[in-house]
C-alpha cells in the first residue's frame, strides 16, 4: 500500500477557512468530496475535524478539493496565521441588525475579486490624472428623497422627457448605465466566478457599491429579474451620493418587512422617485384609474418605461391600491416571468461571447483597461488578467 503523503498545512487556518465559508463540518466535507475512511470507521466530517485539530493532515489532492470548496488559494493554508479580512464594504443586508442571509464561499470570493479589480482600475484612472468626481458623498439622508432623485437625474442629464423617449423598460437599464458611465462610474452586471456553477443568487446580493472619488464601482446582479435591475442601479447610485460602500439585497418589489436598515429604505424611496416621480405619476394615475387595474398599470408602465410591477409597487406605496390587489397582480406576473425563463433556458443559444462580456464588464471598464494596454501602461497579459478575457479578443472589444 502506498504511503500517504500529507502536506504540512496550518490546521488553524483550515478551520478558519471553513468557518469563514460558514460551513458546518458535514457541509464542508460534502462540498469538498471528502470520503469516509471505512477501514477506521471514520465519517468524512470526522476526518475533516481531525485535520483541523492538527492530529493528521490532508494529502495535496484532498487539500486541492478543500481549497476549491472554500474558494481559497491553496497558499492560504500554509500561512503562519489567518489573513486579516480587509473590506470597506458595509453589509446593508440586515433586518433589525441581524444578517438576512448566509454568505456563501462563492460570494465571499466574488466580493474579494471585485475589491481587487476596483483597486487595479483605480490605479489606471489615477495615472490619467483625472479630477476626482465631485458628486461622490455630497449629501446625506437629511436630503428629501425627491430632492436626491432630482439631483441624480440632473447629474445624469436624464430628464423625464428623456425617460419617455426610451423604447421600453428593457432598454432603460442600458440608457441609465451609459449615462452613469459617462459620469465616471464603472458599472458591472456580474454575479459569478467565471462559470455558471459559481452563480450567486439575488438572496445574497442584488447590488454592490464601492464608493471612491476616482473609480467608483457599482455591481448589479444579472440573475435578478430584468425589470428590477434599473431600480437596483439607481439604488446603488444613491449610495454613491451618500458616500457609502456596501452590499444590498433589499427587493422593494417583494418586501413585506418594514424594519430594514434606514439607509436601504431611503435609497429605495429616492430610486422610486427618480424612476416614477410621485407628482407626475399621480397626474397620470388620475387619467387611467377608472380602467381595469391591469389595464391601468399597463398604460402607466408604457408611459414611464418601467415594468408593470414597479408601477404596481408605486401605487401600493402611495396608497392607491391595497395589499391584496398588489399581490394578486404580482403573483400573476411572477408566473409569467417563470414561464419565460423556462422557455429561454430550453431555447439555448444566447448572446455571443462579445455581447455577453460587454454586458458583464461594461464599456467603460473594457475601454479603460484595454486602452491602458495599448498605451503601454500595463502589459497585455496584465490587462487580460484584470478583465478575464483573452488577449486575442482585445482588438474586437476595443473596436466595439
Amino acid at each position: 500500500m502506498p504511503t500517504r503523503q500529507e502536506v504540512p498545512i496550518n490546521s488553524q487556518i483550515l478551520r478558519w477557512a471553513r468557518e469563514r465559508a460558514q460551513l458546518t463540518p458535514e457541509e464542508a466535507s460534502a462540498r469538498a468530496g471528502i470520503r469516509d475512511l471505512r477501514i477506521r470507521g471514520l465519517p468524512a466530517k470526522d476526518r475533516l475535524l481531525i485535520w483541523e485539530s492538527g492530529q493528521e493532515k490532508p494529502t495535496l489532492n484532498e487539500l486541492e478539493l478543500i481549497a476549491k470548496a472554500y474558494r481559497r488559494p491553496i497558499i492560504t493554508f500554509f500561512l503562519p496565521e489567518p489573513p486579516v479580512i480587509q473590506t470597506g464594504l458595509q453589509d446593508f443586508r440586515t433586518v433589525a441588525d441581524r444578517p438576512l442571509v448566509k454568505t456563501s464561499p462563492e460570494f465571499d470570493a466574488f466580493r474579494r475579486q471585485v475589491e481587487v479589480l476596483q483597486k487595479e482600475v483605480r490605479a489606471l484612472v489615477e495615472s490619467e490624472n483625472r479630477a476626482p468626481l465631485e458628486f461622490i458623498g455630497t449629501t446625506t439622508m437629511a436630503t428629501h428623497p425627491s430632492t436626491m432623485a432630482e439631483m441624480i437625474r440632473q447629474k445624469l442629464e436624464f430628464s423625464f422627457v428623456d425617460q419617455q423617449r426610451v423604447r421600453n423598460s428593457d432598454d432603460l437599464f442600458g440608457v441609465l448605465r451609459e449615462k452613469a458611465e459617462k459620469l465616471g462610474v464603472f458599472i458591472l452586471r456580474k454575479a459569478d466566478l467565471g462559470n455558471w456553477h459559481s452563480r450567486i443568487t439575488t438572496e445574497e446580493f442584488r447590488g454592490l457599491v464601492i464608493c471612491d472619488r476616482i473609480a467608483p464601482f457599482v455591481v448589479v446582479n444579472p440573475n435578478d429579474a430584468k425589470v428590477a435591475q434599473p431600480f437596483t442601479l439607481i439604488h446603488e447610485l444613491v449610495h454613491l451620493w451618500l458616500g457609502e460602500s456596501g452590499i444590498s439585497s433589499f427587493n422593494i418589489l417583494e418586501a413585506r418587512i418594514t424594519n430594514y436598515q434606514e439607509r436601504e429604505v431611503y435609497c429605495n424611496k429616492a430610486a422610486a422617485e427618480l424612476l416614477v416621480p410621485e407628482r407626475v405619476f399621480l397626474t397620470y394615475w388620475q387619467r387611467v384609474r377608472t380602467q381595469r387595474l391591469d389595464s391601468a398599470i399597463e398604460s402607466l408602465a408604457t408611459e414611464f418605461k418601467v415594468s408593470r410591477v414597479v408601477v404596481a409597487r408605486r401605487l401600493l406605496d402611495l396608497g392607491r391600491v391595497n395589499e391584496e390587489e398588489y399581490w394578486t397582480q404580482y403573483n400573476q406576473w411572477r408566473t409569467e416571468w417563470s414561464d419565460q425563463s423556462e422557455e429561454q433556458r430550453h431555447e439555448g443559444g444566447g448572446p455571443s461571447y462579445f455581447i455577453n462580456m460587454k454586458s458583464k464588464l461594461g464599456i467603460k471598464l473594457l475601454d479603460t483597461v484595454i486602452k491602458a494596454a495599448y498605451d503601454g501602461k500595463i502589459s497585455y497579459g496584465e490587462a487580460s488578467k484584470i478583465l478575464g478575457i483573452k488577449i486575442d479578443y482585445f482588438a474586437q472589444f476595443y473596436k466595439g
